[in-house]
């Protein structure tokens, strides 16, 4: 961590140059930014959630729990950290599967030893842990117990839960979401796949038709990178 002065710093300053940085894909200088402002400023939560973001975007997924964990250890209620945290134990997982395709072993177990506060830890988890899915949706239900209409984390817990075969809650969600936000193209994809899986096939192309309408790389990605790579962080 870089040693700073407290009297000689604009700790705004520091921290508004992080989110530049951040906003730029400049993650390792953006971390250095928001070093300096948690060296003096220990526990500025809006510091301690982006650096976990950041590091969420150079894969370190284990550290950026660790600081999506501080920050709700400041403040509980905390939804950018509720939703992030949750999203991690979706990296973890996918980590996790593609271990055990690349293995080419389906009793193949990875030994992973990551300490997350509201999972005692995932050890030796097998794949498609659907425990590690109920998980994060417990967390994105926390974050909707304090705002209840974040579109970020609805569409989150729609895509979870359709990954959880939950297609009826799935498509209840995606419409709420589709409500304020009729271009929200994870929850229009999601509801068609839903859709598909509950037999209504007209009404399941007309919505990922529009999804594609969208943006027409969004089912490319689901196919090449897996359903985990569209959750969606949140920075401030």
């Amino acid at each position: 961590m870089l040693a700073v002065d407290p009297n000689s710093v604009n700790v705004d300053a520091l921290y508004n140059k992080g989110v530049d940085l951040l906003d730029q894909g400049k993650n390792e200088e953006a971390i250095e930014y928001f070093d300096r402002v948690l060296a003096i400023e220990p526990n500025a939560t809006d510091a301690l959630n982006n650096k976990g973001f950041a590091l969420a975007n150079l894969g370190r997924y284990e550290e950026a729990a660790g600081y999506y964990n501080r920050t709700l250890d400041t403040d509980s209620n905390n939804v950018n950290a509720l939703n992030n945290k949750a999203n991690a134990l979706a990296s973890l997982l996918e980590l996790l599967e593609a271990v055990v395709y690349y293995n080419n072993n389906d009793a193949f177990v990875m030994p992973i030893h990551y300490q997350l506060t509201t999972v005692t830890a995932i050890e030796n988890t097998p794949v498609n842990d659907s425990d590690t899915l109920n998980e994060m949706i417990k967390l994105y239900d926390k974050a909707l117990a304090i705002s209840r209409n974040d579109t970020i984390v609805l569409s989150n817990k729609a895509i979870v839960l359709y990954n959880l075969a939950k297609y009826s809650e799935t498509i209840e969600i995606c419409n709420k979401v589709l409500e304020t936000d009729p271009e929200n193209v994870g929850c229009l994809y999601y509801k068609g796949l839903a859709l598909d899986k509950i037999g209504s096939y007209e009404e399941a192309d007309k919505s990922k038709r529009r999804a594609q309408e969208v943006d027409p790389t969004y089912g490319g990605e689901l196919i090449n990178k897996g359903p985990v790579s569209v959750l969606l962080r949140s920075a401030i």
